[in-house]
């Protein structure tokens, strides 16, 4: 728990902490604090897809799979440039 969170917020609240403390040069203290806290009970969000999606629908033309949110997190950061051990 995290206080002033509420609690169905925690893993978007978590993934912009991550982000800025990167910027600052704290990722690595930042990611052991989201792995901590995250909120493993949901799964909103965390499926990736196999192949690129598709340009025009969006969709997923091959197969998608479930990931944790620290996976999809990781990937997401990597995908925009952010080095997590920083």
């Amino acid at each position: 728990m995290i206080l002033g969170v509420p609690e169905q917020e925690v893993n978007g609240f978590l993934a912009g902490y991550v982000a800025q403390k990167i910027r600052l040069g704290e990722g690595k203290e930042a990611w052991a604090l989201m792995k901590q806290y995250y909120d493993r009970n949901t799964d909103w969000g965390l499926e990736i897809c196999d192949q690129e999606l598709d340009g025009e629908t969006g969709e997923c033309p091959g197969e998608t799979q479930k990931v944790t949110f620290p996976e999809a997190l990781e990937r997401m950061l990597k995908k925009n440039g952010y080095m997590i051990g920083g």
